[in-house]
């Protein structure tokens, strides 16, 4: 009897046992994958904040912050890296392409050169700098512009072959962004007397690919003028002879061929880095600006072009070389 019932006892104790150690490793399965799971996305929330914060891309919202990390490195790059143009005038002064410290850029269809930014490495025994207005011919109220004007003050009547050198000349860098034909002008001043056909012009020339000629037309022709050897009324190795016949006030009128009164005109068949240059020609012949414009409607001749400089603010900007 106390065998049987010893028995049955042990047995029972060894079920309340095996169902304590069974509760037990439920309890604890059940807090795993609760609890640990739980703390875990706690974790990994952590973690993402705390990556995004250090500027680490994680798994949920990788994409977007990928895309604003590129976002910001490209509008990066673009602030730190030029456009193509200063790219391009960079180079070229790097290669020291440029006659001077200053490239003339083309904006609209204008270039305004004021003299004074030009280069020229001569003395005042050829071109003379002043910077008070022109005594004589020129008002206070149509005076230069800019901050002064050149007046060659050597012999007049200067031929062109065999005499100019790089000391007669005025250089002017400028770069074309949009290719056409160009008036090309001088805002110039018969700086003595009053005769029209007396100290009234100088040579010049725009040198690099394209046509450059003078043009008119009379009686319903057309007609061409070319400065060479061949066409010496015009010029010659590439300059033409611009007067003007404005005697009282600063004027834009650059006509070329004697009494032929033809216009100058450069064609630029591409865009591209040219110089124009203008050298002495004729004793107290003042120049103030150079313009080269693609506005058909411009008239060289019209009083208020005569008296009003263009303005170079307006018209075009300058790239600095140095």
């Amino acid at each position: 009897m106390c065998r049987t019932g010893c028995a049955f006892e042990s047995m029972i104790k060894m079920l309340a046992l095996l169902c304590i150690v069974l509760s037990t490793a439920c309890s604890d399965d059940s807090g795993s994958e609760v609890g640990e799971d739980s703390g875990q996305a706690r974790g990994d929330a952590g973690d993402a904040a705390q990556a995004m914060d250090s500027g680490q891309a994680v798994d949920a919202g990788q994409d977007a912050f990928v895309e604003t990390v590129d976002s910001g490195a490209a509008t990066g790059d673009a602030g730190d890296s030029a456009d193509p143009l200063t790219t391009e005038l960079d180079r070229l002064c790097d290669a020291g392409e440029p006659w001077g410290e200053n490239i003339f850029v083309e904006t609209d269809g204008w270039i305004v050169a004021e003299v004074e930014d030009g280069h020229y490495t001569g003395g005042d025994d050829r071109w003379r700098f002043f910077d008070t207005p022109a005594a004589g011919n020129e008002s206070d109220t149509h005076s230069f512009s800019g901050a002064g004007y050149y007046e060659w003050v050597r012999d007049s009547k200067i031929p062109l072959s065999g005499t100019i050198v790089n000391n007669d000349i005025v250089f002017f860098d400028i770069y074309i962004q949009t290719p056409g034909v160009y008036l090309v002008a001088i805002r110039g001043l018969i700086n003595a007397g009053n005769n029209n056909s007396e100290h009234n012009d100088a040579w010049l020339s725009v040198r690099g690919p394209g046509e450059y000629y003078a043009f008119r037309t009379i009686g319903g022709a057309d007609q061409f003028a070319y400065p060479d050897e061949e066409d010496n009324k015009a010029g010659d190795r590439g300059f033409f002879k611009a007067y003007t016949k404005i005697t009282d006030r600063w004027g834009y009128e650059s006509k070329t061929v004697d009494f032929g009164d033809y216009r100058i005109y450069k064609e630029f068949t591409e865009p591209g880095l040219f110089d124009v240059r203008i050298a002495g020609r004729s004793r107290f012949f003042a120049i103030d600006q150079l313009v080269l414009t693609r506005d058909p409607d411009w008239n060289a001749n019209r009083l208020s072009n005569r008296q009003a400089p263009v303005n170079q603010t307006d018209t075009q900007m300058i790239h600095r070389c140095n």
